[in-house]
């Protein structure tokens, strides 16, 4: 029996050790507006409600039949916004030092989600989506191991100097969990 691509994806996400500093990551979007033709955005990029409803389309249809799952619920959708907030936040980060992703990195990530997904095949869009946040990650993991200075920036810190909008349809940016919260959570 295959697993559902959630289950691969909470087991990739579980297994990062960047977790443990990007749930501390504080950040916080309190909208008393909706921007609806996108799900969030950090600085100026967005993330498209249709690339997220997209996303979560093809994850349903990638699911192993078993499950029975036929839609998402709000923690689903949360979850999957608040890893694109990071990614992100990861990705503008490592613009600001001057680094980038190489080849290298997409490899491994493409390596890594080979294994996860154990054949199971999914959807270009969904495949390109993932591929982009674990190379993100693993391009953040090798830039750190480098730096040794005083002087670099954490990422909480550069957090902190970034702009977080999440729509209040999905909940709110949450400063010390950083996590994508329910509105009256």
């Amino acid at each position: 029996m295959t697993r559902s691509l959630f289950q691969a994806l909470a087991r990739r996400k579980a297994t990062l050790v960047v977790g443990a500093l990007l749930t501390a990551v504080t950040l916080s979007s309190c909208a008393t507006f909706t921007d609806n033709a996108n799900a969030a955005r950090v600085g100026d990029v967005e993330l498209p409600r249709a690339d997220l409803e997209q996303y979560v389309q093809e994850a349903l249809a990638a699911q192993d039949s078993t499950s029975g799952a036929d839609e998402l619920q709000g923690d689903g959708f949360r979850q999957i916004i608040a890893s694109w907030v990071v990614d992100e936040i990861i990705r503008q980060k490592l613009e600001a030092d001057g680094e980038s992703i190489t080849p290298a990195d997409i490899q491994t990530a493409e390596t890594q989600l080979a294994e996860q997904l154990a054949g199971v095949e999914v959807p270009e869009f969904l495949r390109q989506y993932e591929i982009t946040s674990m190379s993100t990650r693993a391009a953040y993991q090798r830039t750190q191991a480098e730096l040794t200075g005083e002087e670099t920036q954490t990422l909480i810190d550069y957090a902190r100097s970034v702009s977080v909008y999440v729509d209040p349809y999905y909940g709110y940016w949450d400063i010390e969990t950083g996590l994508v919260q329910p509105l009256g959570s």
